[in-house]
This record gives structure tokens, C-alpha cells and sequence, in this order.
């Protein structure tokens, strides 16, 4: 469906996942985010929500509603409103993993923010972190994957853990430009591996 502010797909209620892209839209894009978490989510049948509003000029969905921008108040409304929509759907727990990009720069390739296990407990923080590992190993990849470091997320998520509420658990996974783009395609496969087999209780 086509929001004013998002598109959102609810492929089925019964997944557990929610793929998001908030810095999908550029300028100052987050480049591929929006179509890994499309094509990921086709394949679990799960529901994604892709930003259509620029972080740099408009609003960012990954800040609250006081962030300075000129829609920042309406644009994140509508993005919780729409959050709340998918969960009200399941009766199951549910993880959100919300995709960003990082520069191959900082030397990491997946960084898992859990707010230091406010967002996300950390017992499943590593069990994503192994999967990831174990997965990109099928591709003879190697990438470098930890928790909480640089990027842990933005406080913002805290509140719309709250906001949200139940049994509700949030990831800002970030990812390396060269697994974005040079291994896409085992990118899109490992993360749908990943979530299939997560399990969550």
C-alpha cells in the first residue's frame, strides 16, 4: 500500500518479521536498503514498510517526532500508525529489522543494534550474529559481524519499542556498501535464511 509518507506491503500476518527500509529515499540514501528488505520480505512472505521521504530534506523515519525537519511530526506518526497496523495482524512475537547502510570504511560489514539489550534482547542479537556467519559461509564469505558497536541505534527506537508494545523486538541492522552492493544476491539469500530460522519464542 501507498502511504503519504511509506510503502508497505502485509504479504502475511503470520511471519513474526517486519522488514524496514527508513533510509531508502534520497537524497542521502542508505543505497539498496529499500530493495533488500522488498525482495527478503517477498521471499519469507512477510510485511515490509520502505521509506518515501528523504532524511536529509523531509523527515527520518529513524528519529522521533521532534527532529527538526519540515514533516518530520506527520511523516513519523503515519510510520508508527503503519507499524502498529502489521503487529495488530499477529498474535506472534515479532522482530523488526529495520536495514541501514555503513560506509566499507568503518571495517565492519553487519552491525546488530540493540540498543545494548534495550531494543532487542541480546540472547537473540547473537543468535543472528551466528546465523549471519554461519549462512555467508555457504558463499565462502567471511564478513565481519558484531553487536552494538559505532552504530547501536538511535534512541528513538526505545520509544517505539513502547509505542508499539508487546512482544515486540527491534534490530537496526546496519550493512557494509560492498555486501549492499557487491553481494547483493547473497546478501537478500542470507538474510532470508537468517529470519527464517530464527525462531523467535
Amino acid at each position: 500500500m501507498e502511504t503519504n509518507f511509506v510503502e508497505y506491503k502485509i504479504l502475511s500476518d503470520k511471519a513474526g518479521i517486519i522488514l524496514d527500509a527508513p533510509h531508502a529515499k534520497p537524497p542521502k540514501a542508505d543505497k539498496f536498503t529499500g530493495e533488500i528488505a522488498k525482495v527478503v520480505a517477498e521471499r519469507l512472505k512477510a510485511p515490509y514498510v520502505i521509506s518515501k521521504v528523504s532524511r536529509l530534506t523531509q523527515a527520518d523515519l529513524n528519529r522521533d517526532e521532534n527532529y527538526p525537519l519540515p514533516l518530520q511530526k506527520q511523516a513519523r506518526l503515519e510510520y508508527v500508525n503503519v507499524l502498529k497496523h502489521i503487529k495488530a495482524g499477529t498474535n506472534k512475537p515479532v522482530i523488526h529489522i529495520a536495514l541501514h547502510g555503513i560506509k566499507d570504511s568503518y571495517g565492519y560489514d553487519f552491525i546488530i543494534g540493540t540498543r545494548h539489550g534495550k531494543i532487542c534482547d541480546l540472547k537473540t542479537a547473537e543468535k543472528i550474529k551466528n546465523l549471519l556467519e554461519t549462512e555467508f559461509k555457504k558463499f565462502n564469505l567471511q564478513p565481519v559481524v558484531v553487536i552494538d558497536k559505532l552504530f547501536p541505534g538511535d534512541p528513538s527506537l526505545e520509544k517505539l519499542k513502547k509505542q508499539i508494545g508487546g512482544n515486540y523486538q527491534i534490530v537496526q541492522l546496519e550493512i557494509s556498501r560492498k555486501f549492499r552492493d557487491n553481494y547483493q544476491k547473497e546478501t537478500i539469500e542470507v538474510l532470508k535464511n537468517v529470519l527464517k530460522n530464527l525462531n523467535l519464542a
